[in-house]
């Protein structure tokens, strides 16, 4: 389960000032989107609209792990400005695993006395959380971990220590560079509650490469499905947008999982593609597509799968032009309501 947030530009209103940005060169007007995503079935488990003034990651991932009402143990794979130790207890409080980077400043503290920082490692610890600094816990510092009053509410004046145990990886990470293609290899720090039984060193750097994919489906709501292109100035008006983008990108996830793509053979196992999906699946929504024509389009439109390939990005001259024009937004929302389980999203007060 992926967690992350990404911003959402919306039109300017000077009635609604919470949801100016004011930047480092200049304002901007932006919703704060979070969600709780299935990095598997990519599929938005729960997701949170946050106005710019309100924006708080932490709390949003604390409030899906409190919400998180689905079968299995899911593992939250998080970035490292998600991490807290407030969140990372709940989730092992709550029966959950986790899975976060870290920032080398935060990582020191958790590993053993004079261990580098850029060197390969991969143990089992624990710390005792506590609030209060005393000559005896700062002499034991492999020992006692000093959070600031507050920050961590399992600690209180009745147990004045929390157990907290971890697992803690530096390893080297192949990514990309977007826009060179370069290949580059940096030194990771992961901080985890999963066992070394379940989990190899090469079955974690497997599970926080699948991470990305609440990268792209971030980047599929925005130019897919346009979401980054609300056409409402207006709160309640600007979630609706959202809630139904969401609920569309859903809907494509679950259509996709009836209807495989069609596989010419040759060198690539192939995908289908989501924008051609996302455009007939939204005409099959205003009543303009059978549903005959859905499944042709998933087995038809389809994208070969090109495994760590490299390349310099390519920016298209071509100018975007919006899915969600020329549609009716209301007869979406309406149909939505009423042929998919999950348009509870569209009413469930996250």
């Amino acid at each position: 389960m992926g967690v992350d947030g990404s911003a959402v530009p919306i039109l300017p209103n000077p009635n609604e000032p919470q949801n100016l940005v004011p930047g480092h060169k200049r304002a901007y007007w932006a919703f704060h989107f979070n969600a709780a995503f299935d990095l598997i079935n990519r599929y938005y488990l729960v997701f949170q609209t946050q106005s710019a003034c309100d924006k708080n990651e932490n709390q949003a991932a604390l409030d899906f792990v409190h919400r998180y009402d689905h079968s299995g143990i899911p593992i939250g794979i998080g970035e490292r400005l998600y991490f807290s130790y407030e969140l990372a207890t709940q989730i092992h409080q709550a029966g959950h695993k986790f899975l976060f980077r870290m920032k080398p400043r935060n990582c020191e503290a958790l590993l053993p006395p004079g261990h580098p920082l850029n060197q390969e490692i991969d143990i089992v610890s624990s710390r005792k959380l506590i609030h209060s600094q005393k000559a005896f816990t700062k002499s034991r510092p492999d020992e006692y971990k000093y959070v600031p009053k507050g920050s961590v509410s399992l600690i209180t004046p009745d147990h004045p220590e929390l157990e907290f145990s971890y697992r803690i990886i530096i390893v080297e990470i192949e990514s990309q560079n977007e826009e060179t293609g370069e290949v580059v290899k940096t030194i990771e720090d992961l901080l985890m509650n999963l066992s070394e039984d379940e989990f190899s060193t090469e079955d974690i750097k497997e599970l926080y490469h699948l991470r990305w994919g609440i990268e792209v489906s971030f980047r599929d709501l925005k130019t897919v499905l346009n979401a980054e292109k609300v056409h409402s100035r207006s709160q309640n008006l600007i979630e609706q947008e959202i809630d139904a983008a969401v609920m569309v990108f859903n809907l494509i996830s679950a259509i996709a999982k009836c209807a495989s793509p069609r596989q010419p053979g040759g060198k690539y196992k192939y995908q289908i593609n989501r924008k051609a999906v996302a455009f007939i699946v939204l005409q099959f929504l205003e009543g303009k597509a059978a549903q005959k024509e859905v499944i042709q389009t998933i087995q038809n439109e389809i994208l070969p799968i090109r495994k760590n390939r490299h390349f310099k990005r390519v920016k298209s001259s071509t100018a975007k032009t919006s899915t969600w024009k020329q549609i009716d937004l209301q007869r979406i929302i309406h149909n939505l309501k009423a042929i998919i389980p999950f348009a509870a999203f569209f009413s469930a007060p996250f």
